[in-house]
């Protein structure tokens, strides 16, 4: 009751306020893998699109993601054996650097779980990704960059460009856009993992830059130097590179931008738009600026998951909505800052992209640490987190 005590029973109930909504629009991304139309049951008909489509309630989304798709360049990804996208029939007569569906039925089950969805929810919001862990950081830091190679030698990776590494970026920023467009997707959701990441080593096969190493002197009465000291963590890129990709990414989005801008959807009239995965709280090789506005980015989506695992020093949650306090994590081995350990869950990855000065821009806006008044200060309603559907083992 109001006074906190049932009239009938006489047990204490909690009093409740009523507390006022805010009128912040809430958003739900239902990611949706292209394989799993590869997932036979008994239950289900091969052809499942066109009778059910896939097994998702489309009223409980607001947006639903088709991934991945893939892009036409000769550089493997990183799935284990490597794939070679130019070699598989999906890339026959392509142009370099274009995207493409990467299941051969994806073309036909995407139109037939587009009408399903959009017969359960009229409202849904139907986005088409690219990108994905298993893709891999090289690819399209190379498309973005223009710098597309040669197909890998038996030695490594190739040193040389390939003939049409120049025409790469407008390549894949045509045929997202035709993509859209044919098939009547809502928008583009970008999924790289992780921009600034895909640097080579000088062995010309590792994704990482190796560790540089400063000159260490010999110590009096010993005949050998010392071990040399690294100079920084071994998975960071060079500084050059990070802002290289950062640069060139938001020159991409602003080209896709202007491409969407020519393209009117059906029924309602609106252009299609942009939306991004990022991160869990690594933002510093991110275009911030683009992602600020929201007419380019209109959703920023952090991959809050993962956060915890068997490499973890603990055994937490996958998706911890706030930090175990049992869990110390340390130096961020790609980005070699200390974060503090509440970024490692939902709530601590939205307070990290959500803070910091707005005005901050160019070097002062990257040149900032971890602190907790520093960061992107992405507006509130374009933040949404992320959470996983599936476990981790962990240790004890």
């Amino acid at each position: 009751g109001i006074g906190g005590r049932n009239a009938a029973t006489g047990a204490n109930c909690p009093t409740l306020v009523a507390q006022p909504k805010a009128a912040v629009p809430k958003n739900v991304f239902c990611y949706v893998e292209n394989w799993a139309q590869w997932r036979k049951m008994d239950a289900r008909p091969d052809n499942w699109a066109a009778v059910t489509g896939p097994e998702m309630d489309a009223s409980h989304c607001t947006h639903v993601v088709w991934a991945f798709g893939d892009v036409c360049t000769p550089t493997p990804d990183s799935a284990y054996p490597q794939r070679y996208s130019m070699t598989a029939s999906r890339c026959t007569g392509k142009q370099l650097g274009e995207a493409v569906f990467f299941e051969e039925a994806d073309a036909e089950n995407i139109a037939a779980s587009m009408k399903s969805w959009r017969k359960q929810n009229p409202d849904i919001k139907i986005l088409w990704s690219v990108g994905g862990w298993y893709f891999g950081p090289q690819r399209l830091s190379e498309i973005m960059n223009n710098t597309v190679p040669d197909p890998p030698t038996q030695t490594g990776h190739s040193k040389t460009l390939h003939a049409q590494s120049s025409n790469a970026r407008a390549n894949f920023v045509a045929s997202v856009a035709k993509i859209v467009q044919e098939f009547d997707f809502d928008g583009f959701d970008w999924d790289w993992e992780y921009p600034g990441t895909g640097c080579l080593g000088d062995d010309g096969a590792t994704w990482r830059a190796p560790v540089p190493t400063t000159p260490a002197p010999t110590p009096a009465g010993t005949c050998a130097p010392p071990a040399p000291t690294p100079t920084h963590d071994p998975h960071n890129c060079p500084t050059d590179f990070i802002n290289q990709d950062r640069a060139n990414f938001g020159a991409t989005i602003d080209a896709l931008h202007d491409e969407f801008a020519k393209i009117t959807l059906l029924g309602s009239g609106l252009h299609p738009t942009q939306h991004i995965a990022v991160h869990a709280f690594r933002w510093h090789n991110y275009p911030i600026e683009h992602l600020r506005n929201a007419s380019k980015i209109a959703t920023v989506g952090l991959m809050s998951y993962d956060l915890a695992g068997a490499w973890s020093s603990c055994a937490a949650g996958n998706s911890p909505l706030y930090p175990d306090s049992s869990c110390t994590p340390g130096q961020d081995g790609v980005d070699h800052r200390t974060w503090d350990a509440d970024a490692y869950s939902i709530h601590g990855a939205l307070d990290v992209w959500s803070r910091g000065d707005p005005s901050l821009t160019g070097t002062a806006l990257y040149a900032q640490n971890t602190s907790s008044s520093a960061g992107p200060a992405i507006p509130k309603a374009q933040l949404h987190g992320g959470v996983a559907f599936y476990g981790r083992y962990g240790r004890t």
